[in-house]
């Protein structure tokens, strides 16, 4: 487990230990719930012998069945100052990720960077 306190750049290691990983099958997950299990119970021993609370947990996968696709999106600036808030945000998004997957595929969470009036690079904080 890799710890950081908010404002810091660098991560310190607090505790390092490999957990059995359940639910999967050569990299691919077979058994969901089995997996979050796994993920939990590694969560919870790496929460007790660090003696820190985890406020978010980063998982990775990799393998032939992971799929990206870029989606892509046009929406008006709904305020009046013509300034962006969080419902133009969310339509973004939604309207983005409102693509036709491949049959078996489930999409994940969004990436979040945005192009706004030619200016790439903005991302959500």
């Amino acid at each position: 487990m890799y710890a950081c306190e908010p404002g810091e750049a660098d991560c310190s290691i607090r505790w390092d230990r490999r957990s059995e990983a359940r639910g999967l099958r050569k990299g691919v997950i077979v058994n969901p719930d089995a997996a979050v299990d796994a993920i939990k119970k590694a969560v919870e021993e790496a929460e007790r012998m660090s003696g820190i609370q985890a406020e978010e947990v980063t998982i990775n996968l990799a393998g032939s069945h992971i799929l990206g696709l870029n989606g892509q999106a046009i929406v008006a600036v709904s305020g009046r100052d013509r300034e962006i808030n969080a419902e133009d945000v969310r339509r973004a998004i939604d309207s983005a990720c409102a693509i036709q997957l491949p049959a078996g595929r489930n999409s994940g969470p969004p990436a979040a960077e945005f192009i706004v009036d030619d200016q790439d690079g903005i991302t959500i904080r």
